[in-house]
């Protein structure tokens, strides 16, 4: 639970810092990283309750339930973020609308890249001591959210030193399809997303 706590506080930062540093800076790309990384904050707080009937021996049908409902919600919010991300990016490119260099989105990125599978690891190691599959597919929700990070990073990087104005939008367009592929795996009820 201590594990799920830490998460939640920084996503929460990381989806803060993100999205209104997106806001400020017209970056479609840390728009996509701060909605990502909000999906992955109710990911993680939907998962306390499954966690904690499975960490309490709580009845298997109910704890089926819960996973089954998290996992559906988290993959219908992921849709809706991927589909959100793709318009946005889709009318920057097409109107050339380039963002103003954000170095606190570098930084942003920067840190969830380094942190997130450090934490991603841990909790892998606890779900395997406890045998926890809820905080096992959640760590690999933790990952994805890292690599996302990896990914904007590069944009980020790329259009502070380069000035393409284009690779905003075409960065944000790439982590659609991981953002689609986490809900797909969600809906499907594999993996409540964190």
């Amino acid at each position: 639970m201590r594990l799920e706590t830490v998460t939640v506080l920084c996503t929460l930062a990381i989806a803060a810092c993100t999205v209104s540093t997106g806001l400020l800076t017209g970056s479609t790309l840390l728009l996509a990283v701060g909605a990502g990384s909000a999906a992955d904050l109710l990911g993680s707080l939907l998962l306390y309750r499954p966690l904690r009937l499975e960490v309490d021996g709580g009845s298997e049908g109910e704890y089926r339930r819960l996973k089954h409902q998290t996992a559906r919600t988290m993959g219908f919010i992921l849709a809706l973020t991927a589909v959100y991300v793709l318009a946005i990016s889709v009318y920057k490119y097409a109107s050339r609308l380039a963002p103003t260099a954000s170095y606190l989105g570098i930084g942003m990125s920067l840190l969830a890249a380094v942190s997130m599978p450090f934490l991603a690891a841990s909790k892998m190691r606890l779900a395997g001591k406890l045998d926890s599959r809820s905080l096992n597919a959640e760590a690999v929700g933790t990952l994805v959210g890292g690599l996302m990070a990896a990914v904007a990073l590069i944009g980020l990087v790329g259009d502070a030193l380069l000035r393409w104005w284009w690779i905003d939008s075409v960065v944000a367009m790439l982590l659609v399809q991981l953002l689609l592929r986490e809900a797909f795996d969600a809906w499907r009820g594999q993996a409540p997303s964190g």
